[in-house]
């Protein structure tokens, strides 16, 4: 089995950023849900707390399992994850009424390992309310902001870290480092690489497609055209079956262009549709951009069913498929405790009603 650090999902924005960049360094990432039960980390090397948008003061926080702080493994926390991580050792967590929202000069305080080949002072990014005001006993403060917040602690005995910043976005100067450090400190055997990410993703399409067939949405861009390579290295082009789908949204020639590229890519198992009637009927007096991202998402679906329907074949021996990025999830509210921005139409009721079916 692959070593892989654990990232808990508190719903922060970040939490899927917290993987990617994790992947970047080297190490695989499985996300999870707070509340998992330890025996399902059992095997994780490290564990990484994300931030969230909750108060660990509120009535309504993200449900914990508080286990997960037991296992003998390096855990970080970020941001609500330092707060939690503070609150449960016994320290104090406040709203002070100086929270911080931007860029922050870190001060060293007291070594870390995850201060190695890290210079002070250093520029990070914050974005929290509540701050910690008491350090736990069985903790020490390692660097602080120059106005004297609690920035980073770490556990006395047990490699257990926090950091109230982000350091997994570009702000953060310095972040990427840290994030290598906490991956060393982890003790990552088996290196993460897109050769890899190849590798062991086309054999669990294999297996999840098993003796079904996939019809996979096309845009034209970078997201579905990977993810369709992806499924014709893992299935073949007997069971895989591209439709581009010009919906009337286009820029002008936009449709051909797209269709003449995946031509020039030498694939045979592609067919296009105008269904660009159905899309503008559809959407037709709606004001609100949200109501129209969900209209069109179920528009597809719709449209899927009759393209099916043309060719007389049977939806339940078809499986969809679709490229979809963690920046689609995040925006669309798609994980437990997460906040929706903005819907995608590739996440609309529709079609996680498909994905819980199976």
């Amino acid at each position: 089995m692959q070593d892989f650090i654990a990232v808990l999902d508190f719903g922060s924005q970040y939490a899927h950023l917290i993987s990617k960049r994790i992947r970047h360094i080297g190490a695989y990432t499985r996300i999870f849900s707070p509340s998992s039960n330890e025996n399902s980390l059992a095997k994780a090397k490290g564990i990484v707390l994300s931030g969230g948008p909750a108060s660990v003061n509120s009535s309504n926080v993200p449900e914990f399992n508080s286990k997960l702080l037991e296992l003998d493994k390096p855990i970080l926390g970020l941001c609500y994850g330092h707060q939690l991580i503070a609150q449960s050792f016994g320290g104090s967590i406040s709203n002070t009424g100086k929270g911080e929202f931007g860029k922050a000069i870190l001060e060293h305080k007291s070594d870390s390992p995850l201060w190695e080949n890290i210079s002070f002072p250093n520029q990070v990014w914050m974005s929290h309310q509540d701050s910690v005001t008491k350090c736990p006993e069985e903790f020490e403060i390692t660097a602080e902001t120059e106005t004297g917040s609690l920035a980073a602690l770490k556990h006395r005995q047990r490699p257990i870290f926090t950091l109230q910043f982000h350091p997994e976005v570009t702000d953060t100067s310095q972040g990427r480092i840290m994030l290598k450090n906490f991956v060393n400190a982890c003790g990552v055997r088996s290196r993460w690489s897109m050769e890899s990410f190849i590798e062991v993703t086309t054999k669990r399409l294999s297996n999840e497609v098993g003796n079904s067939k996939v019809l996979m949405f096309l845009s034209g861009g970078v997201d579905s055209s990977v993810a369709f390579a992806l499924l014709n290295k893992a299935l073949g082009q007997d069971k895989l079956l591209g439709l581009y789908i010009n919906n009337g949204f286009m820029r002008k020639h936009e449709s051909e262009d797209i269709l003449t590229r995946y031509s020039q890519l030498g694939y045979k198992n592609i067919q296009s549709r105008n269904y660009s009637s159905f899309f503008l009927d559809a959407v037709s007096g709606q004001v609100d951009p949200q109501t129209k991202r969900q209209i069109i998402g179920a528009t597809f679906i719709k449209m899927r069913d009759r393209f099916l329907n043309e060719l007389n074949l049977n939806a339940q021996d078809w499986m969809l498929g679709q490229g979809t990025l963690y920046p689609d999830i995040i925006e669309s509210g798609g994980t437990e405790h997460a906040e929706v921005i903005k819907s995608h139409h590739n996440r609309v009721q529709e079609v996680l009603d498909l994905v819980s079916s199976g």
